[in-house]
């Protein structure tokens, strides 16, 4: 699979993936999408990328203005190759990995941030739809979020079924678009 930077200053860099069949990239449109919303704001924003995978989102955040980047990955091929590309672009200074499960890794991540990526397995949707509004929950019980952060939560896609927006009174709802196979949510952290 061919996975590159689509935006800013990394435009067109080719990055390495594992070989793990079961990761499911975010798609380089959904990035686009994402980062078109939030253009006006990524400069100097500190980003985190939950359940990253691939690492691009943050990747893709650096290479147009972020000033620091976290991606939380559990697989360790993943973490591996995320650590190559971050060697690769030699921004050390302004992205690492850490590796763990997102939901115990919450609860000792230091700082805040601006922009906050949530590309969960697809599965969890199904089984267990509680654990991502707890996750939605341990960012406002950690400080995690900025004051106006904005927080992706990207899900399946289903015709017959469209998955239920969280109602959540830290969160305003500002947009759920289609995107592919998936749906993109878009919510404003409102402290």
């Amino acid at each position: 699979m061919s996975l590159h930077i689509i935006g800013g200053k990394f435009q067109n860099r080719k990055l390495k993936t594992a070989k793990n069949l079961q990761l499911r990239p975010t798609m380089s449109m959904l990035r686009e999408a994402v980062f078109n919303i939030c253009q006006n704001y990524i400069e100097n924003a500190r980003f985190l990328d939950l359940f990253a995978g691939s690492g691009a989102m943050g990747m893709e955040a650096i290479s147009r203005g972020a000033s620091y980047a976290v991606c939380v990955e559990k697989d360790n091929q993943c973490i591996r190759v995320i650590e190559q590309n971050i060697s690769m672009l030699q921004i050390e200074d302004q992205m690492h990995a850490i590796k763990g499960n997102v939901f115990k890794i919450l609860k000792n991540l230091d700082g805040s941030f601006d922009i906050i990526y949530i590309d969960p397995p697809y599965e969890l949707y199904e089984e267990q739809e509680k654990k991502i509004f707890d996750l939605l929950q341990e960012l406002t019980d950690k400080n995690l979020l900025n004051a106006k952060a904005s927080v992706f939560l990207e899900g399946p896609y289903t015709k017959s079924k469209l998955v239920k927006p969280y109602d959540f009174p830290a969160y305003a709802q500002m947009s759920a678009r289609k995107v592919g196979k998936s749906i993109l949510y878009e919510y404003q952290f409102l402290k």
